[in-house]
C-alpha cells in the first residue's frame, strides 16, 4: 500500500512542475506578444510573470537557499550602509558648500535605500517562518533550526534600528532647519 502512495506522490510531484513550467511558458509568450505589439499591458504582463516567479520559488523546497538569500540582502544593507558612510566622509573634502551639502543629502538617500533593503529582507522572512506549516516543519532537513532563523530575524530588526538612528543623525540639521 505505501508504495502505491509513493508512486501518487511522485505523478503529482511530476504533473505539478510541468504545468508550472507551462504556466511560464505561456505568460513568457504572452509578455513578449505585448511588447511585439506595443501593447501598454507589456509592464503589467512582466509584473504579473515577476510576480508568479516570486511566489512559486520563495516556498523552494530547499530552505538552505531562503536562508542565503535572506543573508545576502542583509549583507548588501552592510556594504550599502558602508557606502553611505563612505560618501558622507568625502563630503568633508569638497570646498564648496553646495557640493558638501549635495553629497550629504546624497549619503542621506543612500542609508535610506539601505533601510528599506533591511526591512524588506526582514519582512520576507518573517512571511516564510510564519507561513511553514507544521509538517513542512517537520520534514525540513536536522541541519535546518528555525530557532536561529528567528535570531536572525531579530538581529536584522536591530540593524535596522541602528540604520534609522544613522538616517534621524545625517536629517537632524535639516530637521532643525524646518523647526
Amino acid at each position: 500500500m505505501d508504495y502505491r502512495q509513493d508512486y501518487v506522490k511522485i505523478i503529482v510531484k511530476i504533473t505539478s512542475r510541468l504545468l508550472s513550467r507551462l504556466l511560464r511558458y505561456i505568460f513568457l509568450f504572452k509578455i513578449l506578444k505585448s511588447y511585439e505589439n506595443g501593447d501598454e499591458l507589456f509592464i503589467h504582463n512582466f509584473y504579473i510573470f515577476y510576480f508568479y516567479l516570486f511566489t512559486i520559488y520563495m516556498f523552494a523546497d530547499n530552505p538552505q537557499s531562503f536562508i542565503n538569500g535572506y543573508l545576502s540582502g542583509m549583507r548588501n544593507a552592510i556594504i550599502t550602509v558602508s557606502l553611505g558612510v563612505a560618501i558622507y566622509g568625502f563630503s568633508r573634502s569638497f570646498k564648496k558648500k553646495s557640493s558638501r551639502s549635495l553629497m550629504k543629502k546624497l549619503s542621506i538617500l543612500v542609508y535610506f535605500f539601505s533601510f528599506f533593503i533591511l526591512v524588506n529582507s526582514n519582512l520576507i522572512l518573517r512571511k516564510y517562518l510564519n507561513s511553514l506549516t507544521h509538517q513542512e516543519k517537520s520534514k525540513m532537513p536536522k541541519y535546518v533550526n528555525l530557532n536561529s532563523w528567528k535570531n536572525y530575524e531579530y538581529l536584522g530588526w536591530g540593524f535596522s534600528f541602528i540604520t534609522f538612528i544613522v538616517i534621524y543623525m545625517g536629517l537632524i540639521g535639516y530637521i532643525r532647519k524646518i523647526f
